[in-house]
């Protein structure tokens, strides 16, 4: 009897420690930490542009045990911060000076402005900083310790930029060219940009990148491609932007620019096809040759209706100029032929049909159409 009674003990004391060393699954509370989600590499005391610094906290009884998250700088060699800034997660209902963009995502933001925030006490070519986040406990977490330099560079002088005041269709080639002068040297430019604008809405963008140190300008070079797309008249705002991530002021222009319809210019098909034997089906290809003065770039859509001579038109069949031969008959991607296979089935009405091809561009114009005839004999 004592035998069984220990036996029994054994194996229950035994169940318990398999049930104590089960392992546990989730969901887990998150730790209570936080670390730097963004931040910048380098911090310019004397330009234009803004830095954002963002924390990401967790904390086991949610982001409402969370009572402050600072932004804390130090000078290299001291242990005491030089000076906090408030960091928040409230998507700029409180605080829009912050910068923070969605509320209550555990992100917390500080954006810093060297032309409205005092940052004079970065006195040193290097700071350090962490981010710091306490709870209504007032424990406190803190982030690594990360560096950022701190820099003064100028931005740079937009003096002067020449543009075409029309842009014609079928140009061969035109130039935008910008004058720029820096402080600290031609070499710490990087690019100018130019904007399209109409109707305050911004349609385009490119980049003079083609720079000329000895004039002190950038260039940009196109042809009438550059009006794929386009038309009608845009101002062009220009601006320089530096290695800083500093923008100049803007300069801009009136341009109009010309885009004329797209054109087919020949059609390939087949002008007598016999009917297949029944059961069967023969494959035909359709192709034609499209062009636009503003390259093929602007063609959005090329596609034909097939009609008998006494009937209506069918839906419209796009044709292709992907170089997919299998699918679409199309030998050579992009050279202007666009290309599409049909079936004719035994089944088919003999009859003289029309085919009718259109192409239409990417500011909606429409070729003038092109009909070619096709005879199906018994």
């Amino acid at each position: 009897m004592m035998y069984r009674f220990v036996k029994l003990f054994l194996m229950g004391a035994l169940l318990l420690g398999m049930l104590a060393c089960e392992e546990r699954t989730g969901p887990f509370p998150p730790p209570f930490e936080v670390e730097i989600y963004r931040a910048p590499d380098q911090l310019n005391l004397i330009g234009s542009q803004t830095y954002r610094f963002e924390a990401r906290v967790s904390h086991p009884a949610g982001l409402t045990a969370i009572k402050t998250v600072t932004l804390e700088f130090f000078l290299p060699g001291e242990e005491t911060p030089v000076r906090a800034f408030t960091m928040v997660d409230d998507g700029g209902v409180k605080d829009p000076d912050a910068g923070d963009v969605v509320a209550n995502d555990g992100i917390f933001t500080r954006v810093l402005n060297p032309r409205t925030t005092d940052l004079t006490f970065l006195s040193e070519n290097v700071a350090l900083f962490r981010m710091v986040a306490t709870d209504d406990r007032d424990n406190a977490q803190e982030s690594r310790m990360d560096t950022v330099a701190i820099i003064r560079s100028t931005p740079p002088k937009l003096l002067q930029v020449t543009a075409p005041d029309t842009l014609q269709s079928g140009v061969a080639r035109f130039a935008f060219v910008a004058t720029v002068s820096d402080s600290d040297g031609f070499e710490d430019i990087l690019f100018v940009l130019v904007e399209g604008w109409r109707d305050n809405q911004r349609f385009f963008t490119d980049t003079l990148a083609t720079a000329d140190p000895a004039q002190e300008t950038f260039t940009l070079t196109g042809d009438s491609t550059f009006a794929a797309e386009k038309q009608g008249l845009y101002q062009l705002r220009f601006a320089a932007r530096d290695r800083s991530g500093n923008w100049s002021n803007t300069l801009e222009r009136n341009i109009f620019i010309e885009n004329t319809p797209p054109v087919v210019a020949q059609t390939v098909m087949p002008d007598t096809v016999q009917l297949p034997p029944p059961g069967q089906q023969y494959l035909i290809r359709i192709l034609a040759r499209v062009w636009d003065a503003q390259g093929l770039g602007d063609v959005r859509t090329v596609s034909f209706t097939v009609q008998p001579v006494d009937g209506d038109p069918g839906d419209p069949i796009e044709m292709f100029d992907n170089g997919n031969t299998q699918d679409n008959g199309d030998d050579v991607a992009g050279d202007g032929i666009f290309s599409r296979i049909i079936t004719l089935n035994s089944n088919n009405t003999a009859a003289t049909y029309l085919f009718t091809f259109t192409a239409e561009d990417r500011v909606g114009q429409v070729s003038v159409a092109v009909v070619d005839t096709m005879v199906i004999i018994q």
